[in-house]
C-alpha cells in the first residue's frame, strides 16, 4: 500500500476540516444511493458524500483531509488494497467484490476510477446479492448430493436385482425342458419367463444409465456405416414391430454414411429410439427411418403418427424417469430411462439428439446427429 505522505499539502484540508470538492460535477453525486468519495494523488478524502456517510458509520468531517488509510485503518492489507494502489499507479479502472473493511459481516462492491489527478471510488453494498449467491450454491451443493446418492443407490439395486435373475432364467430354463409339464403348467411358464425377460432389460436399462452417468462408459470408436447400424437395429424391433402390425420405411442416401462412432452404443440408441417409436405408435401405425448424410455429420430421424408428443413434456422428454402423460396407461410401461440413455450416448460421441411434436396424436420425430469425426468432432 502507499505509505501516506508525511508532508501535508498546505493547500489541502486539515483533518476534520471540510472542503469544497475540486470538480463541481461531483456535486450531483450528492443525493446519489452508492456511497462515493474521491481522493487525490495523495489518497487523501477531498470528498465524501452522505450516503458514504451513512455507509461507513463516519461523518465527512471526520475524514475529509485524511489518508484512506489514516480514516480507515482496516483498508491496508484487505482485498482493496493492491488493486487500487495497481489503478492509481496506471490511471486505469479496477473493480472488487470484498467483505467490507468494517467487518460487519456485509459485501461490497467498489469501483474505481481516475478522477483528476486522484481516484473516484464507488462502494455498492450487495449483501443481499451475495447471500442469494450463497442460497444457491448451497442448494445446488445439496443437489449434487442427492444427484450422487440417487446414482449410487441405482448402481446397488441394479446389482442386487441382477443377482437373483440368474437362478431364476436358469430354473425356468430347466423347467421348460421338463417333459412332465401340461399344457396349463407351460403357458404358466410362458407368462413367467415374460416377466423375467422384461425385468432382465430393466434391470440392464438401469445398469447402464448409472454406468453413463457415472462416467464409467468407455467408447470403443471405429469408422462404422450408420446406414447399416440403422438396419441391424431394426432387425432387433422386428418382433415388437411385426406384433403390432406396425408398418417401417426405411431410406437410406447412396453416398458415405460413414462416422467415427462405437457402432455397439451407436445400436443401442437406435434400437431405443425404435422400440421408443414402436411403442408409442398404435397398431397399424406407421415408422420412417430417414438417415441423412453431410459434409461434417451424419443424421437419422425416427418419425411415428402415434400419441405425439405434449408440449410441456418436451422439454424434459430426455430426462430419466420421464413418463409421458398420454402413454402412462400403456401396458409395455416402462422406466422412462430409453430416451435418457439415447442423450448421454449421443452426446458421448460428440452428437445430440431432438424431439419435435406437433403435439398429443400428431406423432413425433425423433433426430440424431452424429458428427463424422466422432467425439472429438462435438462443438
Amino acid at each position: 500500500m502507499i505509505p501516506p505522505s508525511p508532508d501535508r499539502d498546505p493547500g489541502a484540508p486539515a483533518p476534520g476540516e471540510a472542503a469544497s470538492p475540486p470538480f463541481p460535477p461531483l456535486l450531483a453525486l450528492e443525493s446519489i444511493r452508492d456511497a462515493f468519495y474521491v481522493v487525490d494523488a495523495q489518497w487523501r478524502i477531498v470528498f465524501f458524500n452522505a450516503c458514504a456517510e451513512r455507509h461507513f458509520g463516519r461523518s465527512r468531517s471526520d475524514v475529509l483531509g485524511r489518508t484512506v488509510w489514516d480514516a480507515f485503518p482496516s483498508a491496508a492489507g484487505s482485498p482493496f488494497d493492491a488493486p487500487f494502489v495497481a489503478a492509481m499507479r496506471a490511471r486505469g479502472t479496477a473493480r472488487v467484490e470484498a467483505e467490507s473493511v468494517r467487518r460487519d459481516g456485509r459485501w461490497v462492491e467498489v469501483e474505481a476510477s481516475p478522477c483528476g489527478d486522484g481516484m473516484c471510488l464507488q462502494v455498492r453494498d450487495i449483501t443481499a446479492r451475495k447471500q442469494v449467491e450463497l442460497q444457491l450454491r448451497e442448494r445446488e451443493a445439496r443437489l449434487a448430493d442427492a444427484d450422487r446418492n440417487k446414482d449410487e443407490f441405482l448402481a446397488v439395486l441394479s446389482h442386487e436385482l441382477r443377482n437373483p435373475l440368474a437362478p431364476l432364467t436358469n430354473v425356468l430354463h430347466l423347467l421348460s425342458r421338463s417333459a412332465a409339464l401340461g399344457t396349463d403348467e407351460r403357458a404358466l411358464l410362458e407368462v413367467a419367463e415374460r416377466q423375467r425377460a422384461r425385468l432382465a432389460v430393466l434391470v440392464d436399462e438401469l445398469l447402464e444409465i448409472t454406468r453413463v452417468s457415472r462416467g464409467k462408459v468407455t467408447l470403443r470408436c471405429a469408422p462404422m456405416s450408420v446406414g447399416q447400424a440403422v438396419r441391424e437395429a431394426l432387425e432387433s424391433v422386428a418382433a415388437a414391430v411385426a406384433a403390432r402390425g406396425q408398418r417401417v420405411g426405411l431410406a437410406v442416401p447412396d453416398g458415405s454414411d460413414e462416422v467415427l462412432g462405437d457402432a455397439a452404443r451407436i445400436a443401442q440408441v437406435l434400437e431405443n429410439l425404435l422400440h421408443n417409436a414402436s411403442k408409442y405408435t398404435p397398431p397399424g401405425g406407421a415408422i420412417r427411418v430417414t438417415v441423412s448424410a453431410a459434409p461434417d455429420a451424419v443424421e437419422v430421424e425416427v418419425a411415428d403418427d402415434g400419441i405425439g408428443i405434449a408440449p410441456d413434456d418436451l422439454p424434459r422428454i430426455f430426462e430419466p424417469f420421464v413418463q409421458l402423460e398420454a402413454g402412462r396407461g400403456r401396458a409395455e410401461g416402462g422406466l422412462g430411462i430409453g430416451l435418457a440413455l439415447v442423450r448421454r450416448l449421443a452426446v458421448l460421441h460428440g452428437g445430440s439428439v431432438v424431439a419435435r411434436s406437433d403435439g398429443p396424436g400428431r406423432g413425433a420425430v425423433f433426430s440424431l446427429r452424429l458428427p463424422r469425426g466422432g467425439p472429438d468432432a462435438a462443438g
